[in-house]
């Protein structure tokens, strides 16, 4: 038998080497012009779709009778149609809205105008998470906007909802009653919310705080005491925190805890001063001295002419002048005079406090990927000084542009952020204390 012609080795490398079809579809996609006209495509398309989509609220009632109609009497009666983009936009709003999801349909607009300035790398999403979460909002408010229409906007020349919406609110609603249909909604909205935010629960808690402090704020609000001494406002410039008598707080954190043990320290309090100051050897000397009265005597005739020589005679008459002389009889006030406030030399410390906006500054600090190796709080009458030790190779421009974000953490009016503090390897972070305490002029 003949034998058949062996291929060369040539002919056999140029057919395992065409490419197939997978392989030019990878191409084309990867091509740069093919992702610009596929945005702009994309783009143009979902603009005009908005035109009609919009039409739809304006037009829409009158349309509808001329796209319920049949085929040729729909495309006879097309000169009538009101929507801005004639048959095609007024059949394309009346499907998307009335058709299928209703007015959460406008989801799928803002999803194909998000990947067309993705293509056209304008923007950068998660392709995936705007899928999926689109997908829950049309399907979820669809059924919400035809369940609020069971009860209410009954007159409208649409469905709220869509078909979808109202076939699934109908049937909910005859088999769990509206109370149920209520609580499964709102149940599902919130399992949506927590697993597309991995920070949607700690944002509810905060949330939860801050409200019961405002509550406890307004409930134990002092009233103004007509007749309480000189009291520095707590606005004013922050006081020297190293003063004596103060109080600190050391806060041990290890790294892999959550939680932040406070061990307060109170430091012995210096014995007071005397009531009455020894008497000055030297009393205060007047801006100016006396002027001596020379010797004039004025007549509406005369002239006075008063000479350098008359002056200095005068001088040397009346000799130098004793500033003491004057005030030799003068004591200073004693200090009895001044109301004395209970503990005023002595901030007071309370632990809950300290505790709380300890944990928030760790958290925020967290939420930002900011690790700290300790922090300790130095108490005082108006303030609190949180030092933070920062973590080896943590920017300190970081934490300092986290002050903001601490500030709001707090709920604190006027946090400052000293980065560094002179003189040690930490940050301070100043906090308002939500009772601040008199600082008397007895003190």
């Amino acid at each position: 038998m003949p034998r058949k012609p062996q291929q060369s080795s040539s002919e056999s490398v140029k057919t395992h080497s065409a490419p197939s079809i997978r392989d030019r579809w990878d191409a084309l996609t990867r091509d740069g012009r093919a992702r610009y006209i596929s945005g702009l495509v994309l783009l143009t398309v979902t603009l005009l779709t908005t035109l009609a989509y919009v039409s739809f609220f304006f037009t829409g009632a009158a349309d509808s009778s001329i796209i319920e109609m049949t085929h040729t009497d729909r495309y006879a009666n097309c000169g009538a149609i009101q929507n801005w983009l004639g048959l095609p936009g007024a059949w394309v709003s009346w499907a998307l809205i009335d058709g299928c999801f209703g007015v959460f349909s406008v989801l799928f607009l803002i999803m194909g105008a998000l990947y067309g300035l993705q293509l056209l790398h304008a923007i950068h999403i998660k392709g995936w998470k705007l899928f999926f979460c689109s997908a829950f909002l049309i399907v979820w408010g669809s059924v919400t906007a035809s369940f609020i229409q069971i009860f209410a906007f009954e007159d409208l020349f649409f469905r709220l909802g869509g078909a979808h919406g109202q076939w699934l609110a109908v049937l909910g609603t005859n088999y769990m009653h509206p109370i149920g249909m209520t609580a499964l909604l709102i149940l599902l909205l919130i399992i949506f919310l927590i697993l597309a935010d991995n920070r949607f629960i700690d944002k509810v808690a905060y949330a939860w705080e801050q409200m019961i402090c405002r509550l406890s704020r307004k409930k134990n609000t002092p009233e103004t005491d007509a007749q309480a001494g000189a009291v520095e406002d707590k606005e004013q410039q922050p006081i020297d925190l190293q003063v004596e008598g103060q109080s600190e707080v050391i806060i041990d954190k290890p790294i892999n805890t959550d939680e932040i043990d406070i061990q307060i320290v109170q430091q012995p309090e210096e014995p007071e001063e005397p009531e009455e100051p020894a008497q000055p050897a030297q009393p205060a000397q007047p801006a100016q001295p006396a002027q001596p009265e020379l010797p004039v005597n004025i007549n509406e005739t005369d002239e006075v002419s008063l000479t350098d020589e008359n002056t200095a005679d005068e001088w040397e008459k009346k000799g130098p002048y004793d500033p003491r002389k004057d005030l030799e009889n003068y004591k200073f006030p004693p200090l009895n005079l001044l109301k004395v406030y209970d503990n005023e030399t002595a901030p007071v410390i309370d632990p809950a406090e300290q505790q709380a906006n300890a944990n928030r500054i760790v958290q925020t600090l967290r939420n930002y990927d900011v690790e700290i190796e300790s922090i300790k709080a130095t108490v005082g009458p108006t303030v609190t000084l949180y030092e933070v030790v920062p973590k080896a190779g943590t920017r300190i421009s970081k934490i300092q542009s986290l002050e903001n974000d601490i500030m709001l953490s707090l709920s604190a009016i006027g946090t400052r952020i000293i980065a560094p503090m002179p003189g040690k390897g930490t940050v301070g972070i100043e906090v308002p204390n939500e009772k601040p305490q008199v600082v008397s002029m007895h003190s």
